[in-house]
């Protein structure tokens, strides 16, 4: 009975949004074929374990149903993805190494040779580039020069600012594989006014700017990636909350 309730949330968790929260798209497919076999192993002792050879029906102690608790409270009340409480007990990590990959239907070229990205061009309307919160870390660190000019568009969610800061942090988290694995990946957030609550969803569209050192004055100092805001929106949840893996 258990291998049947269990294989029935997979199979819940498999074809339904659900599951982006704790892995990745990608593995939808095996929970999916998972929950098949162990709904099948389920129906299969169920209909097995019928009368003795007395002719009686045997009998199993009902304690045994509170295993059966755990994965229906799963369903029931699903826990939210991870979110600004996960990341602010996570160190500002070194930005993630990328291969070279288009940014978005906006005009991006091919990588120059000795380039590891390709460059970015404006569009005419101003149009923003759309782009992941690891390409634009990984940009900043390895070919800053990219990102010069260009106005850039990416999602997240709030995370406070430590110690004083002004702006935000705009987070994602990046997974390789399920939530166990994930990593925080946030870029700063200046020139927004607006007092944003942690775990608000965003969508900030703006300018890379320059990091800057505690020995500048009157400059607020970064460890990571800046984006000087330009417009912000506030939005739902994307259904798949993480950012695939990068590194």
């Amino acid at each position: 009975m258990i291998a049947l309730i269990v294989g029935t949330m997979a199979l819940y968790l498999g074809r339904s949004d659900a599951a982006l929260a704790y892995v990745k798209a990608g593995l939808q497919p095996l929970l999916v074929a998972s929950g098949v076999v162990l709904v099948g192993l389920g129906l299969v002792a169920v209909a097995g374990h019928g009368h003795d050879q007395h002719g009686h029906q045997p009998h199993r102690p009902r304690v045994a149903w509170l295993l059966a608790l755990p994965p229906l409270a799963l369903v029931l009340i699903a826990p939210p993805a991870l979110g600004a409480f996960a990341a602010s007990r996570q160190p500002i990590r070194p930005p993630p190494v990328l291969h070279p990959r288009p940014s978005g239907p906006s005009g991006s070229a091919e990588a120059t040779s000795g380039d590891a990205f390709a460059p970015l061009f404006p569009s005419g309307d101003g149009t923003a580039v759309p782009m992941a919160l690891g390409e634009y870390l990984a940009r900043d660190d390895q070919e800053p020069y990219t990102l010069a000019g260009v106005r850039i568009r990416l999602l997240g969610f709030v995370t406070p600012q430590h110690g004083g800061r002004d702006g935000y942090l705009l987070t994602r988290f990046v997974i390789s594989c399920c939530a166990a694995d994930a990593t925080a990946l946030r870029v700063a957030i200046r020139g927004d006014r607006v007092g944003r609550a942690p775990d608000t969803w965003l969508e900030v569209e703006g300018r890379w700017q320059q990091h800057t050192s505690a020995d500048e004055p009157g400059q607020p100092a970064s460890d990571t990636a800046v984006l000087l805001a330009q417009s912000v929106r506030t939005i739902k949840q994307p259904s798949e909350p993480y950012e695939r893996g990068v590194f």
